[in-house]
């Protein structure tokens, strides 16, 4: 019974994905600016599910998900096999994300510079952000006063 529940919860998950309004054509502009690497917690299935359920899955130049690497966000290993595998120096990226406690932390631990996308108003004192961006169009500026990089996105 656990099995067999364990089956139905991870095959409803994978499709249980939605899009932020805009998130599609965020990606599209993105993808006019470099590579653009995922990089996620949590298990294959489910975030391939995901991907595939919002047809998301080829905007991405690489896809890097912390159960196939053995390493989750935000341990430096995790960022070092992404860099590793994708041929790129900390200098050469940016880490777009939302989280606190594995993006940022994460590019803070692995010397990747950062965008914390977010609502707030208030910048933690622990952590080391290199920008803040309210909107997708913020980060597109960002980005555009930037020289060139290759992505890395967070979920």
């Amino acid at each position: 019974m656990p099995k067999k529940t364990n089956d139905v919860y991870f095959a409803r998950l994978s499709v249980t994905g939605y899009l932020l309004e805009g998130a599609d054509l965020f990606l599209q502009e993105l993808r006019k600016r470099g590579e653009i690497y995922l990089i996620t917690n949590g298990t294959p299935a489910a975030q391939y599910g995901r991907l595939e359920s919002l047809g998301l899955h080829n905007f991405f130049d690489g896809i890097f998900i912390s159960d196939e690497i053995g390493f989750a966000k935000p341990d430096p290993r995790f960022f070092s096999y992404v860099l590793r595998k994708i041929g790129a120096k900390p200098a050469d990226c940016m880490v777009i994300g939302d989280s606190l406690s594995s993006d940022i932390q994460g590019a803070n631990n692995a010397g990747i510079s950062c965008i914390w996308y977010t609502k707030s108003t208030e910048l933690p004192t622990e952590l080391s952000i290199n920008y803040v961006a309210h909107s997708y169009a913020q980060i597109l500026e960002i980005l555009d006063l930037l020289p060139g990089f290759e992505s890395i996105i967070s979920n």
